[in-house]
């Protein structure tokens, strides 16, 4: 395992499908604390989700690998971690979030190819995100990025209904 820092790069591989092996850099650029009534407004949320802390974070991601990873989403890449329990990301569109619009990586999503991504999940009632973290299959320790949260982003006019924004070839987008 390995403890990043919010802005560091960190390479993981994992097995996509039997005999498949996808490999990426990513950079965890921020921990964005929010609520429902601040970035959910408009919503109807059950009570069970309401009693979650719901946390924004904004990753860089780099297809470093051999596979293109066209449309991969990331639930099985990056786990929220709260101290007890990690939790998957939660997706939705442009047009449902604007704030944090989690979308799979982009359909072609070959070797060099970046994009930057949020991703949104729900921390359990009485829990705060501690990391951010990608789980290594076979008991292997995590690798981790943590860091101090930062006040939501809002998104830029016009930018709505774009799941993320490609950098140039071999380095995250800034």
């Amino acid at each position: 395992g390995t403890a990043l820092d919010l802005g560091d790069g960190g390479t993981v591989a994992f097995e996509r499908r039997q005999d498949e092996i996808g490999v990426l850099s990513v950079v965890v650029r921020r921990l964005e604390r929010t609520s429902f009534q601040e970035s959910f407004q408009g919503w109807t949320v059950d009570d069970v989700t309401a009693a979650r802390t719901p946390y924004f974070v904004r990753i860089a991601v780099r297809n470093v690998g051999e596979t293109d990873l066209g449309g991969l989403r990331l639930d099985n890449v990056l786990w929220a971690d709260d101290g007890k329990n990690f939790e998957a990301p939660n997706y939705y569109p442009a047009e449902q979030l604007p704030a944090c619009s989690g979308a799979p990586l982009p359909a072609k999503f070959a070797k060099g190819a970046t994009v930057e991504l949020c991703q949104v999940y729900f921390v359990a009632p009485a829990r705060s995100l501690e990391s951010v973290a990608f789980l290594p299959y076979g008991g292997l320790d995590p690798v981790t990025w943590s860091g101090e949260l930062s006040p939501v982003t809002k998104p830029k006019p016009g930018r709505t209904g774009k799941p993320g924004r490609t950098g140039k070839p071999g380095q995250p987008a800034s």
